[in-house]
C-alpha cells in the first residue's frame, strides 16, 4: 500500500469531477471491461459523465441537455437537477419555475442546464481563497435557444458581493467556544443562503436575452411568489469583495484551519 496514496485512490463523483475539472488532470486513456466494453451505449463521453455524477446522482453537480420534442427528458432534467439544489432553495425554486414553464411551452427550443452547487458556501469560499480559484464557488448556467425566433435566453447563477462586511463568527471572532459552535453548525447543518448573507454575499441570478446574436437585455432577477421579478440589489464581484475584506477573510482562513485540522 505504500506505493499508493489512499486519498487519491478512494473515489466518488465529486472527487473525480474536481480532479478532472478544477485540478485539470487529463484523461489519457480509458480501459473498459465487462458490460462497459460490450454495451455499445457506453461510449467514453457517457462513462465520464456518469463517473462525474452528472446523471442526477450527484449532490453537487448536474448537466442535462434536451429539446422541446423530448418531453420525458425535460421532466427528468427538472426532477434530477433538484438533487444538487436542495440546500439552496432560492436557486431551486427559480430553476424549477423556468423548467416548468418550458415543459408547458409550445415553442421549439433546445436547452442546456449546467449546475455546480457545493454543500457549503463557507467551505467553497475557503477553497476559493486558499487556491486562488473562483471555480470552487457555486455556479449555474441555463441556455434556452428558441429555434424559430433566433432568440436565446441565458440564466447565470453566481455568487456576488452585496457590499456589506462579513459578520460570520469565523470572520470576526477569536473566541474558541463561539468559533467551535459555529464551525460545528456549518459542518453539520449549513444554511447556505443565510450563511452567504452573513459573509456579505448572495446567490444571484442574471438573465440575458440575445436575439440574432445581439444582446437586447441583461438584468438581475429573482423569483417571488412564483413570479420572476427584477432584483434591484447592488452587486459587486467576488474579486472586489476579497480585496475589500482581506483582513476578515484572512482571519476566516486561520479559524477554518484551526478547527478543520482538529481530530
Amino acid at each position: 500500500m505504500r506505493n499508493y496514496i489512499d486519498y487519491v485512490e478512494a473515489g466518488y463523483a465529486e472527487k473525480f469531477e474536481s480532479i478532472t475539472g478544477v485540478q485539470n488532470w487529463q484523461i489519457s486513456s480509458i480501459n473498459r471491461y465487462g458490460i462497459f466494453k460490450t454495451d455499445p451505449r457506453y461510449n467514453e463521453d457517457l462513462l465520464i459523465k456518469e463517473l462525474k455524477g452528472h446523471d442526477g446522482n450527484s449532490s453537487n453537480k448536474f448537466v442535462g441537455f434536451s429539446e422541446s420534442s423530448q418531453r420525458e427528458r425535460l421532466k427528468e432534467i427538472r426532477l434530477e437537477c433538484q438533487w444538487c439544489l436542495s440546500h439552496t432553495p432560492h436557486w431551486a425554486d427559480f430553476i424549477d419555475h423556468i423548467l416548468s414553464d418550458l415543459e408547458k411551452s409550445k415553442k421549439k427550443f433546445k436547452i442546456l442546464v449546467d449546475i455546480y452547487n457545493p454543500d457549503s458556501i463557507v467551505t467553497a469560499l475557503y477553497f476559493t481563497l486558499i487556491k486562488g480559484n473562483p471555480d470552487y464557488l457555486p455556479l449555474f448556467r441555463i441556455f434556452v435557444d428558441y429555434i424559430d425566433t433566433y432568440k436565446t435566453e441565458v440564466y447565470l447563477g453566481e455568487i456576488k458581493s452585496i457590499g456589506i462586511k462579513p459578520y460570520l463568527k469565523l470572520t470576526t471572532s477569536t473566541n474558541y467556544q463561539e468559533l467551535s459552535n459555529e464551525f460545528f453548525r456549518l459542518q453539520l447543518t449549513p444554511e447556505n443562503e443565510m450563511d452567504a448573507i452573513a459573509m456579505g454575499l448572495r446567490y444571484s441570478i442574471l438573465k440575458t436575452v440575445i436575439v440574432e446574436d445581439k444582446e437586447v437585455s441583461s438584468q438581475f432577477v429573482e423569483i417571488d411568489q412564483n413570479t420572476i421579478i427584477p432584483d434591484t440589489s447592488n452587486y459587486t464581484s467576488v474579486e472586489e469583495y476579497i480585496i475589500k475584506n482581506k483582513d476578515s477573510l484572512s482571519l476566516m482562513i486561520t479559524n477554518y484551519n484551526r478547527f478543520s485540522l482538529q481530530p
